[in-house]
């Protein structure tokens, strides 16, 4: 999922250098996580597909400039491309312009995992949910059957797929 963490108290500071995430999980563990995490996306993408999602104001200016821009590329061009467009033509962005090709071996195994098989995943459970729910009207059973496909809560598919009925 693209996390952005926003710091409502307290102090942060920036840091300066690089870091190594030295993770050392099995690789199993990163394809279980990533497969819960694109339950999750999917709800997202159906949402923007629904006419749903918005990113409200308050939410935007609380991120910063990075993570605004992002979300709104994702929001405005990614997820309006057609199915399977997207993580190929992302693959591609991250392999060859940002050079992701350069960071060997496991560089390239982790873009491909991220860029590409995460992405696709996304998109194949959102086609499905899509067939799932083409047919519905009723709210409540719409979210009883994305809930009951991604394992999610039925009050936060409520909210994420039908933001202006929580009111």
């Amino acid at each position: 999922m693209d996390e952005h963490v926003i710091v409502d108290v307290g102090r942060s500071i920036r840091f300066e250098g690089s870091f190594d995430d030295v993770n050392l999980k099995p690789f199993s563990d990163f394809v279980r996580k990533h497969n819960s995490y694109s339950d999750r996306e999917a709800v997202d993408a159906l949402s923007v597909w629904l006419g749903s999602r918005t990113i409200a104001r308050n939410e935007s200016e609380k991120l910063g400039r990075q993570a605004r821009v992002k979300r709104l590329l994702k929001l405005h061009l990614y997820q309006r491309l057609p199915l399977f467009t997207g993580p190929f033509v992302y693959y591609t962005l991250r392999m060859c312009a940002q050079g992701g090709i350069l960071d060997g071996r496991a560089g390239v195994v982790y873009h491909f995992m991220q860029g590409l098989w995460y992405r696709l995943l996304v998109d194949v459970k959102s086609r499905e949910l899509r067939t799932l729910i083409k047919d519905l009207a009723n709210r409540e059973h719409i979210v009883q059957v994305v809930a009951d496909y991604s394992n999610l809560d039925a009050a936060l598919v409520a909210e994420i797929l039908f933001p202006a009925a929580r009111a």
